[in-house]
């Protein structure tokens, strides 16, 4: 069994996969129109749904930068603080 007829299986377990592997029929003038016109809503619909989205993260994102910042820069202060113990130590 190769892949696609185990995925047309999967997608339809109660059909003989070489109905669901046939080639479909060619659309006429006006039903492709339509599949066109609706493949286009469609991507439209997903570019609104992304840009929404894309901007509701932004200020999660900006966020995250400054406390990943933050966080670089507290860490760099903490191992200077430990370097500089470890010298003072050593020297003491």
């Amino acid at each position: 069994m190769n892949t696609l007829t185990a995925v047309a299986w999967l997608a339809s377990p109660d059909e003989p996969a070489s109905v669901l592997l046939q080639a479909p029929e060619p659309l006429a003038d006006g039903d492709r129109a339509l599949q066109l016109l609706t493949l286009l809503i469609v991507a439209v619909l997903v570019a609104l749904a992304v840009r929404t989205v894309g901007q509701a993260v932004a200020p999660v994102i900006e966020l995250a930068r400054s406390f990943v910042a933050t966080s670089i820069a507290t860490l760099l202060i903490l191992a200077a603080l430990v370097v500089a113990f470890v010298v003072a130590v050593g020297y003491a």
